[in-house]
């Protein structure tokens, strides 16, 4: 299935881990939408002198999506409602009103982007003695490195998600300089939070992979996943 238009959203990806915040928590979660294109300098240098407590943090972003949105700067509004979502508690009703902003505006940002989305598993990849994981998106933009998205829907064994994630890498990209991205969608992790963090640091030195394992029972479309990045 492939969705191909032109005049495509712009953005490009900065280097460098940035200084927002003397916190680590807040500075990190900072640092996520803007070193992916999705954020401006400026935007998160002023929450982060501004934000004390989680409480601040949504509403310094919510100030910031509404800004945004005004500006018509849609893909800048969409991650700020994003990052307002991000540290709402789930019994807060407001928390799925904001995750729903975040799609609108996902999808209005890119609408123009092309966007690939490919089944791997017995479509790009086909018989049961190779591993593979379910989908792959293909992202990409004039002058800015390709973007691949693999993504692995399992129930616990995130081990294997991974060994699948690799596997694809291997078979199907041909392009070194794509930036890669490895979604693993779980109802239950084995693994412990450090456990995560040394395979995120393994498959980053082995296949340029940054990895994202998100343990939820998985209700989203494709759609949402290939939108849901900063997760």
């Amino acid at each position: 299935m492939q969705m191909k238009t032109t005049n495509k959203q712009k953005f490009h990806f900065p280097v460098g881990y940035q200084s927002f915040h003397k916190k680590q928590l807040f500075n990190f979660q900072l640092n996520r939408p803007y070193s992916f294109g999705y954020a401006r300098f400026a935007d998160m240098k002023e929450v982060g002198q501004k934000i004390k407590t989680f409480t601040d943090w949504k509403k310094e972003m919510l100030l910031l999506a509404e800004k945004a949105t005004a500006d018509e700067r849609f893909m800048n509004a969409a991650f700020y409602y994003r990052a307002a979502e991000f540290y709402t508690i789930s019994t807060d009703p407001e928390k799925e009103v904001l995750y729903d902003k975040f799609i609108e505006l996902f999808n209005k940002a890119f609408k123009k982007d092309e966007i690939e989305k490919h089944k791997v598993d017995d479509c790009l990849i086909k018989g049961e003695a190779f591993k593979k994981c379910d989908w792959l998106a293909v992202v990409s933009e004039k002058d800015i490195p390709k973007k691949e998205i693999y993504i692995e829907l399992k129930g616990n064994d995130v081990s294997y998600a991974l060994e699948q994630l690799t596997a694809s890498i291997e078979k199907l990209s041909n392009d070194l300089k794509a930036k890669k991205l490895g979604y693993i969608i779980c109802t239950r992790s084995p693994l412990s939070a450090a456990e995560i963090q040394i395979k995120t640091k393994q498959v980053l030195h082995s296949h340029s992979l940054m990895l994202r394992v998100k343990t939820i029972k998985h209700t989203e479309t494709i759609e949402k996943l290939i939108a849901d990045l900063t997760d």
